[in-house]
């Protein structure tokens, strides 16, 4: 940027008036979008910059589903949203403003979201209790003890 000002001449010696400009040189767009890394179903809150003069807009072509870009008229944007389906994305950043356009891949990895698998209380109490009645005990003698981490009376619902 570069402040200059215009001062007219007059030709009847009046002090003329000064009038500050500013030039700004035209600069092409660039884009900084940070690799994303989001779980399905995860929300998401990422930032894209874009610079240049004039101030370019944002958009995103080829984004993953669930996935939304809202340009701020800034040079900044926000691609919010759920992602729907996993896998490796590459997105396209298009940054444009007068003096041309810019394309730039965006990486967004959307993994699967992590799985847990547990057996029910009842199945683990069950299982317990079987394994400490074999092998099965002489007729009239059976006792069977718990392991302590089942509890051995509770009111509370298991979790």
């Amino acid at each position: 940027m570069h402040a200059h000002s215009l001062r007219p001449a007059h030709a009847t010696g009046e002090t003329p008036a000064v009038t500050p400009i500013t030039l700004r040189p035209l600069l092409a767009p660039t884009v900084t979008a940070t690799p994303l890394t989001a779980p399905i179903g995860v929300a998401v809150d990422a930032a894209i910059t874009a610079s240049g003069w004039p101030i370019p807009s944002i958009a995103v072509e080829n984004l993953p589903a669930g996935l939304t870009l809202v340009d701020n008229r800034d040079g900044t944007a926000r691609v919010t949203g759920i992602p729907t389906a996993a896998g490796s994305f590459t997105p396209i950043v298009v940054a444009e403003n007068t003096t041309g356009t810019t394309r730039t891949p965006w990486a967004i990895d959307v993994t699967e979201a992590p799985a847990f698998t547990s057996t029910a209380f009842e199945q683990i109490a069950t299982a317990a209790v079987e394994l400490l009645a074999e092998p099965a005990p002489p007729a009239g003698t059976a006792r069977l003890a718990l392991p302590t981490l089942i509890p051995r009376a509770s009111t509370a619902p298991p979790r």
